[in-house]
């Protein structure tokens, strides 16, 4: 879609019953993420995990990837929305803290909820690009990351965590300018049917959704087929190359 739009949410069911509403952890709402195209931007690849996953008193590492950060005008951004994150009842357990970590490096989002224990955490209940501190069990925080990636640098990992206080974590989102990176596909199709004694085609075909000529020729691209069992080679064509089941074979 282009231009702006109104949204409306709806068909929401919660569970108020046992055990949840007795341990205080009935949670229901929605999260949106508005991903936008701009052309007078640098290239940037955006890489969004969307799901419900809850720790307490342990850990959950996410790899973001699909970018290629460039040698100059590295700029990343991490954004995440969590749900049920409490100023209080945030003390280690099980060897685990309350944190969030990029590239092995604890971010800080920059507001201290009072009553905070600890005073620095990043589940609190706080907006902290609108300086919000009283959101109660949502946090919607944004980190600045570039000084946490480096040139050539193709995926990234990120670790939250949690002491006491249970925490779920519905998005994140990563965004990176990037070089143009490849998009590869591949298709695997036959004519025929096989049988004992007779020869058929396979045909695999490699397909490319960035565009052509966007990956540096220091960078083949490779692929490898195992044929099935019963199967064995005899020839193998493509544009501007052919070879068969003789001699060196690559």
């Amino acid at each position: 879609m282009s231009g702006n739009a109104s949204f409306t949410f709806g068909g929401l069911t919660v569970t108020t019953g046992a055990p949840h509403c007795g341990s205080s952890a009935v949670l229901a709402g929605w999260g949106m993420v508005v991903i936008y195209e701009r052309a007078a931007e640098p290239l940037r690849a955006i890489n969004v995990f969307d799901g419900l996953e809850f720790f307490r008193g342990s850990s959950l590492t996410l790899t973001p990837d699909g970018f290629r950060v460039p040698v100059s005008g590295i700029d990343g951004r991490m954004a995440i929305i969590a749900w049920e994150g409490d100023p209080g009842n945030s003390t280690p357990l099980n060897g685990f803290s309350e944190a969030v970590r990029f590239n092995g490096t604890t971010l800080d989002d920059g507001i201290n909820v009072t009553g905070s224990d600890p005073l620095v955490q990043p589940y609190d209940g706080t907006v902290n690009t609108l300086g919000v501190s009283t959101s109660y069990g949502v946090d919607v925080d944004t980190f600045t990351v570039d000084p946490y990636i480096t040139a050539g640098q193709t995926s990234a990992t990120t670790v939250f965590s949690a002491g006491g206080d249970l925490v779920l974590l519905t998005a994140q989102v990563v965004s990176v300018t990037s070089e143009p990176v490849v998009d590869l596909s591949l298709t695997k199709t036959h004519t025929g049917d096989f049988s004992a004694g007779s020869t058929g085609t396979y045909t695999l075909r490699v397909s490319n959704a960035s565009g052509v000529g966007v990956e540096p020729d220091d960078n083949p691209v490779t692929v490898t087929d195992t044929l099935p069992a019963g199967l064995s080679f005899v020839s193998g064509s493509g544009t501007g190359w052919n070879c068969s089941n003789a001699g060196q074979r690559s």
